[in-house]
């Protein structure tokens, strides 16, 4: 029982020094970090993977290949004060993106399985400043919601309108290039 409770706690430990470390960005916590999770066979998480994103980025890397979409790659503005984060990665859920507010920032987890986040992920011409401060400002509305009801509908309206995003996307070519059209 002592062998179930000790890994319980060695898993708790790791995700605290990644979380951390995640917050710092110190290139020698994340190192640290990466370590105790793979001890504590936590690699196949999706905080391993931000570890190893922020690694990465931390020695000039932008993330890794993956059939012809840039995986992990990290771009950061600053609007009104505030630092949005964004990221493009596979989510496990449908929605084209998620919001997560950060002590420091606010992330935007663009997911690279929705088509328009694949376009993104392929082409940077996709990530203009109209778009990203779209993003930003759905972001900053749902994390702003006081009630987890409110929250919840809006997650709910922004799982809807991803939908409606990849339907757009699967039937009209008019929507192929991030070049307006004239």
């Amino acid at each position: 029982m002592s062998d179930a409770i000790n890994k319980i706690v060695e898993r708790f430990r790791s995700s605290e020094i990644a979380q951390k470390a995640l917050l710092s960005g110190a290139k020698s916590e994340l190192v640290e970090a990466r370590g105790a999770l793979e001890d504590s066979g936590r690699k196949d998480t999706a905080l391993y993977r931000s570890v190893v994103g922020q690694i990465n980025r931390a020695e000039g890397g932008q993330g890794s290949k993956e059939d012809g979409v840039l995986v992990g790659e990290a771009f950061s503005c600053v609007a009104d004060g505030v630092n949005y984060a964004f990221k493009i990665e596979e989510l496990a859920d449908t929605a084209f993106f998620r919001a997560t507010r950060m002590p420091s920032e606010i992330r935007i987890d663009i997911n690279s399985a929705h088509p328009f986040g694949q376009r993104m992920a392929e082409d940077s011409r996709w990530r203009t400043p109209p778009i990203l401060a779209l993003l930003s400002a759905w972001a900053h509305y749902e994390i702003e919601l006081i009630h987890d009801t409110q929250r919840g509908r809006a997650q709910d309206m922004r799982a809807d309108w991803s939908r409606v995003l990849r339907r757009l996307l699967s039937v009209d070519d008019g929507f192929d290039s991030p070049q307006s059209r004239g």
